[in-house]
């Protein structure tokens, strides 16, 4: 190796970078994992012109002055290598660890302090994460961290050579996990387990705090295990790559540089940082309490009468703590057979009066309960339609002209969904909304989200793609109030039988969310049933309910519509 070069970690950082660089540039056009939003071209020399902007300014305020201190700080005897006696290959090898590591506590570091949030943020801005991700860093960012190199070498005492290894090192591993490469996923799954890899470096820079504040590590996987910070990638949080205040102007330059300096308000302290304000953290957990309560009234000349109530089971995301009825007649709990949704059944005669119930919830909602894995039944049985959720010449003309053949489950699903906002609006001045009926939505192009979520569902399905209703509540942010009334949403199956959360009605009612609300899940949602024209056990004697959310209600065999009054609160824990 060229003497000179060893004397000069930034010369072997940038020849390790190039050299590197150009290789997981070969294997990202051979092999790439998720396909450009934008020209690849295009993201290469905004992010090259950043890197040589950023090497001519750190070799002046940086590199050279680190040099320099490298070399007091041996003369000197300093560090805990000269402590210890540790020299040669030892040396070189101690050192590559201990700075791996305290490079994990600077990259959690920049997460934590808003001062240093301020210039790491522009590096997230990125929203598609590939190779040349790693060249975008503010000039600002490798300022500060030149400067806390200083108290490293301090502290540590390398010589030049552990240093320069060091940091050839850390870069090639930066372009590695920044790579938009298809590795086999068994190989990640074995490389993980002692060093960072693409799939979880790239969860990283999801949009959802809940991995965004997580797998920190640059080189050694081994630091987030040890300090609690690793979280499980999952694909559902990897569809949407970013911060969302960077996805208007992520590749202008400009706004790169004076992002950091925007709101010139310096915060020294310890907090959570401002991520995008706008967005939800549709990844995370949530625990509450949650009330389901009313009463039914039956007709004075009814004999007998049969009540089918709704009951919350753990399942798909939700795990039941707590449930606790309070009915004043026997009942029994069922459950369906197609579905699985658990009901409460009871049979009474001519009551006195109001029947009244309450249903009370503690309940964990948490992305890592949530059903990843579509069984091929379930394919099949999600590719079914309903009654009102049907499918005709009108909505798979829809999905012909709007869904190119050769796409993937996952895009075609994220078409439909355009498509469901952009036709549909949330509307409830026309009556006939709330039930769910395609051919209304499709008429009117008006109604809730019952509305928005068929026609997805219908659309999905005239593209074979595996689809399902959900309904339930969308639990407010606030510490406890009262709901108003249901909400539902859909999910579609993609190519790898995942299960992807859509939520169409929402998107329309903050389309500044719009993304979000697309294959991420979302903890203030509260499951009560799922599916569509459902037979309920005891099998009812009226046709299949074609929404279960409501108690049910038979008198003397026939049905019994709005035949209760419903109250819905809330308390978080």
């Amino acid at each position: 190796m060229n003497v000179s070069l060893l004397q000069d970690p930034g010369s072997l950082r940038l020849a390790a970078f190039l050299g590197f660089l150009g290789v997981m540039l070969v294997c990202e056009s051979l092999w790439p994992k998720r396909r450009w939003e934008t020209s690849r071209a295009k993201r290469a020399g905004v992010h090259l012109s950043i890197s040589l902007f950023n090497t001519l300014l750190t070799r002046v305020l940086v590199a050279a002055p680190l040099l320099v201190w490298l070399h007091f700080v041996a003369g000197k005897g300093w560090g805990l290598t000269h402590l210890l006696g540790l020299q040669g290959v030892v040396e070189i090898a101690a050192t590559f660890v201990v700075f791996d590591a305290l490079d994990y506590w600077w990259h959690r570091f920049n997460h934590r302090w808003p001062l240093l949030w301020r210039f790491h943020r522009v590096h997230h801005m990125d929203t598609h994460v590939d190779v040349t991700t790693a060249l975008r860093f503010h000039p600002g960012e490798l300022i500060l961290s030149g400067f806390a190199k200083f108290f490293w070498i301090l502290l540590w005492g390398p010589s030049l050579l552990g240093f320069i290894i060091f940091e050839a090192g850390v870069t090639a591993f930066s372009e590695f996990h920044h790579s938009n490469i298809d590795f086999p996923e068994r190989v990640q799954s074995v490389l993980r387990e002692l060093i960072m890899t693409p799939r979880v470096h790239t969860s990283h820079h999801t949009v959802t705090i809940r991995t965004r504040d997580a797998n920190y590590a640059t080189v050694f996987s081994i630091w987030d295990r040890l300090f609690g910070s690793f979280s499980e990638p999952n694909w559902n949080e990897m569809r949407l790559l970013g911060l969302e205040e960077g996805r208007k102007n992520y590749l202008s330059i400009p706004a790169f540089l004076k992002t950091p300096f925007l709101v010139f308000v310096l915060l020294f302290g310890f907090g959570t940082p401002a991520f995008a304000q706008n967005v939800p953290d549709n990844a995370g957990r949530r625990e509450f309490e949650l009330t389901y309560q009313g009463e039914i009234q039956l007709p004075a000349d009814v004999r007998t009468a049969e009540i089918w109530i709704p009951l919350a089971s753990s399942r798909e995301g939700q795990k039941i703590l707590k449930r606790i009825v309070d009915l004043p007649h026997p009942y029994r709990i069922t459950q369906e057979p197609t579905y699985k949704n658990e009901m409460i059944y009871l049979k009474v005669g001519n009551t006195k009066g109001p029947i009244p119930f309450k249903i009370q919830y503690r309940t964990l909602v948490d992305q890592s309960l949530f059903e990843k894995v579509a069984s091929r039944a379930d394919s099949e049985l999600y590719l079914k339609p309903s009654r009102l959720m049907s499918v005709d010449e009108k909505i798979r003309l829809i999905a012909k002209t709007n869904l190119p053949e050769s796409a993937s489950l996952l895009d075609k699903a994220k078409t439909i969904y355009d498509y469901v906002i952009r036709y549909m609006q949330y509307d409830k001045s026309t009556p006939g909304w709330g039930r769910g009926d395609t051919q209304r939505a499709c008429a009117l192009g008006k109604g809730n989200c019952t509305d928005f979520h068929s026609l997805f569902i219908s659309v999905a399905h005239a593209a074979d793609i595996p689809a399902r209703f959900k309904i339930g509540f969308q639990i407010p942010e606030g510490s406890k109030g009262t709901i108003a009334g249901y909400h539902c949403w859909a999910e579609f199956s993609d190519d790898n039988k995942t299960w992807n959360p859509v939520d169409a009605s929402e998107a329309w009612k903050h389309p500044e969310n719009r993304e979000s609300y697309f294959a991420h899940f979302d903890p203030n949602k509260f499951l009560i049933s799922l599916g569509r024209d459902i037979t309920l056990s005891p099998k009812q004697k009226g046709e299949p309910v074609n929404i279960f959310f409501y108690p049910y209600v038979e008198a003397d065999g026939k049905v019994l519509e709005d035949a209760a009054k419903m109250e819905f609160s809330y308390r978080s824990v």
